[in-house]
């Protein structure tokens, strides 16, 4: 039997008392419940701990890390010739814009082509197609931040096409056509007429005077285009049309 003191008097009684002898005070006992509960929490703390410092310990170590790094690039530039680091310089830069490059060709941001056979053996259609680089956020049912995408087209059957699509939404256009403004690098707003698929789905249209609008793009390094949606007005799209590649 083991001994403990009593919180009130002090004097030794039994851990397993419930009553001081001494002065009578009620002895209070951990319940198993609250040495559970107390043991987890712990657990908690310790864990909480252990996690602070590893992380430190990372962020510590990958510093350094940058640091032998930034000291290692000195002395190799240090050792080179000038024109030796002109020629690195050079180099570094056309790494850092290849990765820029390829950032931008993964979002759609510039000019992507494609062919794909005609299921009906007709020939080849072939596309280019570019992302915006601004993005729209409509409300329910079509909320979401999405681009718009500009797309031409030269189909065997359907012949040659400007279409502007986006994944979500509904672009305002009757039976009769619509309209949308364009705009040509800093030009002036040209408006061109549009029209909606012969399926009827309200996610593309087909901007008219295909040869006048090629043109206009190839003297530009950016097109803008206004639309007009369901329940969202007018709504505006810029592309980055540079670099354009197509006969």
């Amino acid at each position: 039997m083991a001994l403990t003191k009593c919180a009130e008097c002090g004097h030794q009684i039994s851990s397993e008392a419930v009553t001081c002898p001494s002065c009578g005070a009620k002895v209070k006992r951990t319940t198993l419940f609250t040495k559970i509960v107390g043991g987890f929490f712990a657990i908690w703390v310790l864990l909480a701990v252990i996690g602070q410092f590893t992380a430190e310990t990372e962020r510590v170590a990958q510093t350094n890390e940058e640091a032998a790094a930034q000291l290692a690039e000195q002395a190799r530039l240090a050792a080179m010739t000038p024109e030796q680091r002109e020629e690195a310089e050079r180099q570094r830069k056309q790494q850092e814009l290849a990765l820029v490059v390829a950032e931008q060709r993964r979002l759609g941001l510039m000019w992507n082509y494609h062919e794909i056979q005609d299921q009906m053996g007709r020939g080849q259609i072939r596309q280019a197609l570019v992302s915006s680089l601004n993005q729209v956020d409509f409300s329910f049912p079509y909320h979401g931040r999405q681009r718009a995408q500009l797309q031409l087209r030269t189909h065997p059957r359907h012949g040659r096409d400007v279409i502007l699509s986006v994944e979500r939404g509904q672009f305002l256009c009757g039976v009769n056509g619509c309209t949308v403004k364009v705009r040509f690098g800093t030009g002036n707003p040209v408006t061109y007429r549009a029209l909606a698929p012969a399926d009827h789905s309200t996610n593309h249209l087909f901007i008219s005077n295909y040869a006048q609008f090629l043109a206009n793009t190839r003297r530009v390094d950016r097109v803008s285009i206004e639309a007009t949606f369901f329940q969202e007005g007018s709504r505006m799209f810029e592309f980055d049309v540079s670099g354009l590649e197509w006969p």
